[in-house]
């Protein structure tokens, strides 16, 4: 299903926004052990705005982005010993309009050193111990988008790809 399926759904009342998230979380914890696609979790406040969904037409859906994103209240420090932890206040744009929308941030996802390879390798968030997407997606892969999404541990997120 798409995001705009699971904002339908959502709409609809076939599905709730807690159904939903508690759906991406299950998959998430299935999967993300042997990923480590999602390094940073906002499970906690996910879980508040999927009771109360905001109104628009992303109400209830999940997304994640990239940990180079600010979010606020999440730290960032670009997958590098090189910066500083910073723990922004306000989001990006971005994410700033994808609440708006009413999508229901679930964390930050991991990146290359400084956003600088088309791979996850840093030592801060470390390596997927089973690198399963690259395999099932040969040279087709998009970089860092792949891992989560090829194993459905959630449908939106939003990175540094072009």
């Amino acid at each position: 299903m798409t995001a705009t399926g699971i904002a339908a759904a959502i709409r609809s009342g076939e599905v709730s926004a807690l159904e939903v998230l508690d759906d991406h979380l299950r998959r998430i914890e299935a999967r993300n052990p042997e990923l480590n696609a999602i390094v940073v979790e906002d499970f906690e406040r996910a879980r508040a705005a999927a009771a109360s969904p905001r109104p628009g037409p992303l109400s209830g859906v999940p997304f994640t982005v990239k940990e180079a994103i600010d979010t606020a209240g999440l730290p960032a420090c670009e997958a590098s010993r090189l910066r500083p932890v910073v723990t922004p206040a306000t989001d990006a744009p971005a994410v700033a309009r994808l609440r708006a929308a009413g999508a229901i941030l679930l964390g930050k996802t991991n990146i290359s050193e400084l956003c600088a390879h088309p791979d996850t390798t840093n030592l801060v968030y470390a390596e997927p111990t089973v690198r399963l997407a690259q395999r099932l997606t040969a040279l087709t892969r998009l970089p860092g988008r792949s891992e989560p999404t090829l194993t459905r541990a959630f449908f939106c997120n939003s990175g540094t790809e072009a």
